[in-house]
């Protein structure tokens, strides 16, 4: 049992983020190993994720552990599966037409029906070419249809904690209801690095398919800039999709990493690709270049703590360093705690007594013990001395009673 005497507040400039001007309208980046918040804009506002999508796709399929070398026969099921319809006919319709449908203008990675390809050729194709009509494929393969897949991953999205995200389609082609949040992006963008094989594809530059039954060899190219030489190449980057219609802008999950740190962000509806690729860039060079701060709270030999037991004042010694280590960007609100345990006497020297806890905000981060100074007996109380001196005099009493007698003869 604890008693929780004081706590000590520990001043801390809060929420110090990277100090960073973008025109972006929707931003979120992250400390991937701490999980803290560097930078955000409107960060649990609804956007449309366009392609970036399909990073849930991809994570939705790998999710049923289905072998990468299984062989997939294109549009087996519905012939709608790699149909196309014009985007002022969706409008027109008032999107009642299936959410699914492709495109004319959308991106295509040139499936024909019958074609044959491997689970991990296709999983390349989707998230490398960013092709709409593999994401229907796979849809179709892995729920039987389309629609049902649909309602699978939206199941699936809560399931993982994305509960803003709502996809009506697995490719990211506009619909109203289809729309996420740059909270729930990075989510998709942390699983998705976490995942092995999807940590690869995402992060490769091209990738060779061989020939099909209905289609010679071809190389696919990675649609993220950041990992192709040229204006926006970023050697740092690791990942993991790009994102693109009219409503949407131009959007990006996207993650970078050095020996010291890891950054993964969200950045949606820029107005173009240099909006994009230079806000992102900015952010992450600036992140990067951030220093350690080393920050002591307490200095074990130097501080200690009293409490009083039964009168008595017992000493507490902290012994060892209580220190801090982090990016400015990612400066905790600290706060401490002073824990006692249940303190009965005796106490042996060096005996933990008690705690140093360390919270950020509401989240216990280090607890340290708190050692007795030295041994503290357990003193007789006066009942006990009363109850001594009763004792003692009742043995007395008789033998005065015999000299007494002894005198007077």
């Amino acid at each position: 049992m604890f008693r929780i005497l004081a706590t000590l507040l520990i001043s801390s400039t809060l929420f110090a983020k990277l100090n960073v001007p973008t025109t972006i309208p929707y931003v979120y980046l992250v400390d991937l190993d701490s999980g803290k918040v560097l930078y955000e804009k409107n960060s649990n506002e609804l956007i449309y994720p366009a392609s970036t999508t399909k990073i849930a796709t991809a994570l939705y399929i790998l999710s049923k552990e289905i072998e990468l070398d299984t062989i997939i026969t294109c549009g087996s099921g519905n012939r709608k599966t790699l149909a196309r319809i014009s985007p002022k006919k969706k409008v027109a319709n008032h999107f009642t037409d299936a959410p699914y449908l492709l495109e004319y203008d959308g991106v295509f990675f040139g499936l024909k029906y019958g074609e044959e390809f491997s689970l991990r050729d296709l999983l390349f194709a989707l998230m490398l070419s960013s092709g709409n009509d593999v994401a229907n494929v796979l849809a179709e393969y892995i729920s039987g249809d389309i629609e049902t897949f649909c309602k699978e991953l939206n199941d699936y999205m809560k399931e993982i904690g994305a509960t803003r995200t709502h996809f009506m389609n697995p490719h990211g082609l506009h619909h109203p209801e289809h729309v996420s949040t740059p909270r729930d992006m990075v989510l998709l963008g942390k699983k998705a690095l976490e995942h092995p094989f999807l940590q690869t594809v995402v992060s490769t530059a091209m990738y060779s398919i061989g020939e099909t039954n209905k289609h010679g060899p071809r190389d696919i190219t990675q649609g993220n800039k950041l990992l192709k030489k040229g204006s926006f190449y970023y050697p740092k980057a690791i990942g993991v999709k790009t994102g693109n219609h009219l409503r949407a802008g131009k959007c990006l999950v996207g993650a970078a990493k050095t020996e010291k740190r890891a950054l993964l962000g969200s950045f949606f509806k820029a107005k173009d690709w240099n909006e994009l690729y230079g806000d992102t860039i900015a952010l992450m060079d600036a992140a990067f270049r951030e220093k350690i701060i080393k920050r002591y709270l307490f200095r074990g030999g130097e501080a200690s703590f009293f409490y009083t037991l039964n009168k008595e004042k017992i000493r507490a010694d902290l012994l060892e360093d209580i220190q801090m280590e982090y990016y400015p960007s990612e400066e905790p609100n600290l706060s401490t705690a002073l824990v006692w345990n249940a303190l009965t006497l005796p106490i042996r020297e060096k005996e933990v007594i008690g705690y140093i806890r360390v919270y950020d905000d509401d989240t216990l981060i280090r607890e340290v013990p708190l050692h007795a100074h030295r041994e503290y007996k357990k003193k007789n109380s006066p009942l006990f001395w009363g109850i001594l001196i009763i004792l003692a005099c009742s043995a007395i009493y008789p033998i005065v009673k015999r000299l007494q007698a002894y005198q007077t003869r």
